[in-house]
């Protein structure tokens, strides 16, 4: 375990430090049976930064022994949503958009039967019944998830892509149930474009990255021209070799904003995104979001007619705020009033306003593409359990 050495320890903060050893014996246990490769994380309550470590290895590759760091550089995967929420509240704030209006005010694709009624707030709460991605329901035999719409009209040589996206249809009237969805995300990443004439993934590294004190933190087509990126990069998979060896390839994918899990950043720079929003959009003096904003953001948004039946809910209520999640079911050891977001499983982000405290850690697995519930959820509840 390298463990960073922080400005203040545990128990000066409310904090029991013989947790930390259990989490890292948890960590080891799962690296040992092959769960994980490794493991990070940093902790912090009223914005003091008090455990950080990490454990394990930085690539995949067995040959590479490289130690995985605390700094170590990680995609954030659908912790990126929570971004792409604050650079719309931000747009909000400056009175070029509204969370009532309709997504087609900004994107035409969208002035459709299905789709015509769906508001910038039905996009932020996954309420707006978008299409989801594979996985989310089962597709029947033949169907084409919005994803793979999306790569057959980039293989027919056209571009445009959202209508292709949109070809799917409609999962549910707006308004009527909770169905996570990544486009959903994706075309909020087209309205900040649409509204800024900026690129989505820039106006967030510009106006929300520099200023949370989140130096390694943004998108591949930022990071690739780093100096140190190969040393600090995360190798999970082979595709990321391929992007880190091969950083002027270019896909029609560049086209799609990376606004609902592009992102990369470490868990120290998640742990700061964490503390603007606990200190009401403010961090170090630099404002990024108002304190409104963020109570917005954060609030239950999802009334209780809105139910579930994502990867078999089988309609159970879900409590969800305009772009953060505010679920307490039972896999959760958390204060009420938690707001926290997961990326693919390999990495999660909780803020407690009640008790002042922000987690950020990274589990990734060793098989690539099979989810465990025990390193996210596991993981939480041991760092949760430290609290005094």
């Amino acid at each position: 375990m390298i463990q960073l050495d922080t400005p203040y320890v545990p128990e000066s903060l409310g904090y029991d430090s013989s947790r930390l050893d259990v989490l890292h014996h948890f960590f080891q246990g799962q690296i040992d049976k092959k769960v994980l490769i490794g493991a990070s994380y940093a902790i912090t309550r009223e914005g003091k930064l008090f455990a950080a470590g990490a454990i394990g290895k930085q690539s995949f590759r067995e040959e590479d022994k490289r130690p995985l760091k605390p700094d170590t550089i990680f995609r954030i995967y659908s912790i990126t949503k929570l971004f792409t929420a604050v650079a719309v509240f931000k747009l909000v704030e400056d009175g070029l958009c509204r969370l009532d209006e309709t997504m087609k005010t900004w994107l035409p694709e969208m002035d459709t039967e299905d789709f015509s009624k769906v508001t910038i707030a039905h996009a932020l709460s996954h309420t707006g019944g978008l299409p989801v991605a594979a996985g989310v329901y089962p597709l029947k035999e033949g169907e084409l998830d919005c994803r793979q719409l999306i790569e057959q009209e980039f293989q027919r040589g056209g571009r445009d892509w959202i209508t292709a996206a949109l070809k799917k249809g409609r999962e549910s009237e707006p308004g009527t149930r909770w169905e996570y969805s990544s486009l959903g995300m994706i075309l909020l990443g087209v309205l900040i474009e649409r509204i800024t004439g900026v690129r989505a993934e820039r106006y967030i590294e510009e106006n929300i990255l520099r200023f949370c004190g989140m130096p390694d933190s943004g998108f591949w087509d930022t990071m690739k021209n780093r100096s140190d990126i190969a040393d600090r990069l995360f190798i999970q998979f082979e595709d990321t070799e391929k992007e880190l060896n091969n950083p002027d390839q270019h896909s029609p994918w560049e086209a799609v904003p990376g606004t609902a899990g592009h992102m990369f950043s470490t868990v120290a720079d998640l742990a700061n995104f964490g503390n603007m929003l606990l200190n009401g959009g403010r961090l170090d003096g630099r404002r990024v979001l108002g304190r409104i904003a963020v109570e917005k953001m954060t609030s239950v948004y999802t009334k209780p007619h809105i139910k579930s039946f994502c990867w078999q809910d089988g309609g159970r209520y879900k409590p969800y705020g305009l772009g953060s999640d505010l679920g307490l079911e039972d896999f959760y050891l958390i204060t009420p009033g938690t707001y926290h977001h997961e990326g693919w499983g390999r990495s999660r982000l909780s803020v407690d306003p009640e008790k002042r405290f922000v987690s950020a850690y990274f589990v990734p697995f060793v098989e690539p593409d099979v989810w465990d519930p025990i390193p996210s959820y596991n993981t939480q509840a041991i760092i949760s359990s430290g609290l005094i």
